[in-house]
């Protein structure tokens, strides 16, 4: 006799029993059921224990140091990567900097397994240590935070090849070493060194840096498992990123404590990919460049815009070539360029097999090239498969200028990533702007694939190139948010040099919200004040907001992208008076506290002399360009740049890259700032229009 619940034969199961009943064995089936409860309530009871035991012990405190005394060791893998064990020494560092303890960093599981540890990366035997926990990732960049027991884990996703762990930077000449294809370890230290011990990192450098203290350091129990979508967030501040020349090095530490610098997928390395095709390949390959309405296939222009004939397949071959060059300089490369080169008005092909790609209904009047242009990056993505089968390598193409508009019929593949370059980030309504056009094209372009990077041309709208508060940190949020919620995995924008006295709260809240679009914003920018200001968090709270009002304020009303050049209207004397006074009140809340307070302050209040000057500079230069010839004029503007070099003698480090601004008065963002870089006439027209000009 036998029980096989779930089966078939459950309806002689069940008559079987009945049987065996009247049979007259009850008697040993009392005793069966009897045994079975008791075991059964033992076996409960027993567990129930052990889970109390266990919650009991996840609600006790993990004492990280005590007494200034360090109670964990760190523990690496024995053969982890150069960049997780810079990041175990960073957070060696800043324990001991919170508590005064320094912790031992071992290298493998010792002999005996401490009571206690902090364990960086996953390593060999840990399910013993983390037992029940899924020590997997499914995701690029994920990663994994677990602080129970008595010990803590933090890990992510890495991915490398140990024998291919450097890179060429983004001229071909410095190697940069230890490159990985994802850092999520590393992005896990410096998730918990920020969110769990309380560091911040407001702006580079030791002033920047504001940090809890406390000798007896612990943690309450917690789980805490992420991806980010963002896979590219390295051309936020793009002069920091790995493989650039550029930025200091207090300034790459900020943005790589920001999850910012060691990201999973390098989409920016090049924004044009084929401007010196004409000088290499002209003379010898004239039919791969694009036929122009006269039936010649020549182009009088600037080389470096010179279009292609997209449709001849030497473009592709050489193109794979182009490829084969860039893994030679970088054998962790994933993602390869094919965008246009600019000057998007002009140039492309006319050839009939050119013109077969276009969408239906295509017109030269109101050109869209995105069917034709997404044609072109498939048959490359396809050739890329076949030449690199398994690698996974993906095409970059990007929507611009006849392309902004998402194509009729033309799908982009899988292997196909979109470098939108929709104008939206802190753009206003200019006829020249649109910024409600430009999101309308980003979400169609998300309607047929959500394997999209988000390149806006930043401009100038209020001056952010010369070191202006050119700041908007809300708008900037939710616009991140916005095309997060449509498809974004990178970001990239051009002109966020390092100003960091006027514009690092947006630096800051831009790098925060690309790690994690769902943050609280308001949250965010309330922590970052009280850190950053301490006592005098309220009024710097107005300070910042009263700039970010006023900056809006003005890209509403002065519908003309060349707004910077009226400046001075709205931001006039009594306007700076008023921040002054902010700042003022500021310092004196802030007398006889930590004097790192006071230099924050400061700092601010550099940037505000800067944009003075700046705003005096533009003043004297409009009435210079009203009185051409007025010498007079002109001596006073250079007495005012003589000003700017006095107060850069002054300057805070990494207030103001001058490099690009008051050290080059012929720089593009120094346009209309100094009498050898004065305003060209369609400017000036258009300032006079009020209507902005395409």
């Amino acid at each position: 006799m036998g029980l096989h619940y779930g089966t078939k034969e459950s309806g002689i199961v069940e008559k079987n029993f009945i049987d065996s009943l009247k049979g007259g064995h009850y008697k040993i089936w009392i005793i069966f059921f009897i045994l079975w409860g008791v075991l059964f309530a033992s076996c409960r009871v027993s567990a129930q224990k052990k889970l109390s035991q266990g919650n009991e012990n996840n609600r006790v405190p993990i004492q990280l140091t005590l007494s200034g005394k360090s109670l964990m060791p760190i523990i690496l893998a024995k053969n982890t990567t150069p960049r997780n064990e810079e990041a175990a020494l960073e957070l060696a560092n800043y324990i001991r900097k919170i508590s005064g303890a320094q912790p031992k960093i071992l290298r493998g599981l010792p002999s005996e397994s401490p009571e206690s540890a902090i364990w960086i990366g996953i390593q060999p035997g840990l399910e013993k240590i983390f037992p029940l926990e899924n020590l997997s990732f499914s995701y690029p960049e994920e990663i994994l935070l677990i602080a129970k027991n008595q010990h803590i884990l933090i890990a992510g996703r890495d991915i490398y090849d140990p024998k291919q762990m450097w890179a060429k930077d983004q001229f071909g000449k410095k190697t940069i070493e230890d490159i990985q294809q994802e850092y999520g370890t590393c992005n896990a230290v410096y998730t918990f060194i920020q969110d769990q011990l309380g560091v911040r990192w407001l702006w580079p450098g030791a002033l920047g840096e504001d940090f809890p203290t406390e000798p007896d350091l612990s943690l309450t129990p917690f789980r805490y498992r992420y991806h980010p979508k963002i896979r590219d967030r390295s051309g936020i501040l793009y002069r920091m990123s790995l493989t650039t020349n550029k930025g200091s090095s207090e300034e790459k530490d900020w943005v790589r404590f920001q999850r910012s610098q060691l990201s999973s997928a390098e989409l920016f390395r090049v924004h044009h990919a084929f401007t010196q095709w004409w000088a290499k390949y002209h003379a010898k390959y004239p039919n791969i460049f694009a036929l122009q309405p006269n039936g010649e296939r020549t182009f009088k222009s600037d080389p470096q815009y010179a279009k292609l004939c997209q449709s001849n397949p030497m473009v592709w071959d050489l193109w794979l070539k182009d490829v084969e060059n860039q893994l030679v300089n970088n054998p962790n490369q994933t993602t390869f360029n094919a965008s246009a080169n600019d000057g998007w008005t002009f140039g492309h092909c006319t050839c009939a097999n050119c013109r077969s790609w276009d969408g239906p209904g295509f017109n030269w009047e109101q050109p869209n090239l995105s069917d034709r242009e997404i044609h072109f990056a498939n048959v490359l993505s396809q050739k890329l498969s076949e030449k690199y089968p398994g690698k996974n390598y993906k095409v970059v193409i990007g929507a611009y200028g006849y392309t902004r508009t998402a194509p009729v019929k033309e799908r982009p593949s899988p292997q196909v990533i979109l470098m939108n370059t929709a104008n939206f980030l802190m753009r206003g309504q200019a006829p020249d702007e649109n910024r409600e056009l430009s999101m309308e094209q980003y979400a169609d372009w998300g309607k047929i694939t959500r394997q999209m990077a988000w390149r806006p041309n930043l401009g100038n709208p209020v001056g952010g190139q010369a070191g202006f508060p050119d700041i908007a940190p809300r708008q900037a949020a939710r616009d991140i948010s916005y095309v997060d919620s449509i498809g974004c995995i990178g970001l990239f924008f051009d002109t966020y040099w390092g100003h960091w006295a006027n514009q690092g709260l947006q630096y800051y809240t831009l790098t925060q919200v690309a790690w994690n679009p769902q943050i609280n914003v308001d949250s965010l920018l309330e922590d970052y004040h009280q850190r950053a200001y301490g006592p005098a968090a309220v009024i710097m709270k107005q300070y910042w907001e009263m700039i970010e009002i006023t900056r809006n304020d003005f890209v509403a009303d002065e519908k003309n992208r060349f707004r910077f050049m009226n400046i001075y209207k709205q931001y006039d004397s009594a306007w700076f008076e008023q921040a002054k006074k902010r700042l003022q009140k500021a310092k004196e809340l802030v007398k006889n506290k930590d004097s790192k307070y006071r230099q924050r302050i400061d700092f601010a209040d550099f940037g505000l002399q800067y944009a003075a000057l700046t705003v005096k500079i533009r003043e004297q230069m409009a009435i210079s360009e009203a009185n051409p010839g007025n010498k007079s004029s002109n001596q006073q503007v250079l007495a005012y740049w003589n000003d700017m070099k006095q107060l850069q003698k002054t300057a805070p480090r990494f207030a103001v890259y001058f490099n690009v601004t008051y050290d080059k008065p012929k720089n593009r963002a120094m346009s209309g700032l100094h009498p050898m870089n004065s305003l060209s006439a369609k400017v000036k027209k258009s300032l006079k229009d009020t209507k902005g000009f395409e």
